[in-house]
């Protein structure tokens, strides 16, 4: 397996895709701006440009002027195929962004017991109610549209450390990943009981957007029957995807 990097962006500029990232974050956060633009996307904004300024010093804020400022520039003014990289931060910790403009009183009482996990529970409600609202909206105006939903990292458990599995030295953490497709595309509510890594969503995004491309691809497509049993090559690991499910299912449940 070649472990070179492949950038798969750039194979969605060569159709006259519309490629663009938005990153609610600092542009100088961890080299962002810096790494979008050698992915070559056509337009990189961040928090800077999309939110007021007395926003531009906090470090995590609220989504909800990133996702107004796509649908207001972007998606009602969309004429060509597209591929956007949406960075949220609302529901990062400490899981307070979003309490100033958001409030789910259903979590009151847990306030009182444990005010973490009531932000934490808080911070999702309000996420899920951006993203349903902003998804109907690029429905509405994409119907073709594939969404793919996925964290970069665990959350910090009772004893400040991320929940993760080792490997030969290398740490792997675990993250849902929801797959919303077009109506009528694939089955839904299809739950994969296997663990998928990054370059399985790009292995995935290329065939179905029907795009060609000459480079082997390392990951595999999510989609095809057997997923499941494929293997996954990661650097100089060879891992099992079932097994490693049951075994982060296993971990989980020995945490919490």
């Amino acid at each position: 397996i070649n472990n070179s990097l492949v950038n798969v962006f750039e194979n969605f500029k060569k159709p006259n895709y519309s490629t663009i990232s938005f990153h609610n974050m600092y542009p100088w956060f961890f080299n962002t701006k810096k790494f979008k633009e050698r992915m070559n996307f056509d337009f990189h904004f961040s928090k800077n440009e999309m939110s007021p300024k007395k926003y531009h010093d906090q470090f995590i804020t609220a989504d909800n002027y990133m996702f107004q400022f796509i649908k207001n520039k972007i998606v009602k003014k969309i004429k060509q195929p597209y591929f956007y990289f949406i960075t949220t931060v609302g529901t990062h910790e400490p899981f307070n962004a979003v309490n100033e403009i958001y409030t789910n009183n259903n979590y009151n009482s847990l306030k009182k017991e444990n005010k973490k996990l009531a932000n934490y529970f808080n911070s999702l409600s309000y996420i899920d109610v951006e993203i349903k609202n902003f998804l109907d909206l690029v429905y509405k105006n994409s119907p073709n549209t594939f969404v793919f939903i996925y964290g970069d990292h665990t959350i910090m458990d009772t004893q400040n450390k991320r929940p993760a599995i080792y490997k030969q030295g290398i740490e792997l953490e675990f993250t849902p990943l929801i797959i919303i497709s077009p109506k009528n595309r694939f089955n839904k509510n299809n739950k994969i009981q296997a663990v998928a890594f990054s370059h399985d969503i790009a292995s995935t995004i290329l065939p179905i957007s029907k795009l060609s491309y000459k480079y082997r691809l390392r990951g595999n497509n999510i989609f095809s029957k057997n997923f499941k049993e494929t293997s996954i090559h990661y650097y100089e690991l060879t891992l099992d995807r079932k097994k490693l499910f049951q075994e982060m299912e296993n971990s989980n449940q020995k945490k919490y």
